[in-house]
């Protein structure tokens, strides 16, 4: 088997300290917004170039963000790109003890932009 060129990762080293295992998740975030935008586009039942036409990007960048690659990954910004040109909706929802005050403060108005 070729090396493709990346390092292999040592998991239990990740966890030794706080940083590392910010820097884990953070990837990890990354890679699940990158298969998050590879499932609305296969389920939207359109190739990469095109949704790549769509977004007026490269199919190469397209690539690049359906693999997760880049500092971040992908933006809610791209997300929410992708929804509109697959013809979906993107609803972010809002979990845990503070969850119903912050959906309460946005029901208000307030944030709405």
């Amino acid at each position: 088997m070729a090396n493709s060129g990346k390092k292999p990762v040592n998991l239990e080293a990740l966890s030794q300290t706080p940083e590392k295992m910010g820097q884990f998740r953070e990837a990890s975030d990354a890679l699940e917004a990158a298969a998050l935008i590879r499932s609305i586009r296969e389920t939207a039942g359109i190739s990469q170039a095109e949704l790549a036409r769509r977004l007026r990007i490269s199919q190469g960048r397209m690539s690049i963000i359906e693999k997760g690659d880049g500092p971040n990954g992908p933006t809610y910004a791209m997300l929410k790109r992708v929804a509109r040109a697959c013809g979906v909706t993107l609803d972010a929802g809002i979990h845990g003890e503070a969850g119903s005050d912050i959906k309460e403060h946005l029901q208000r108005g307030v944030g709405n932009y």
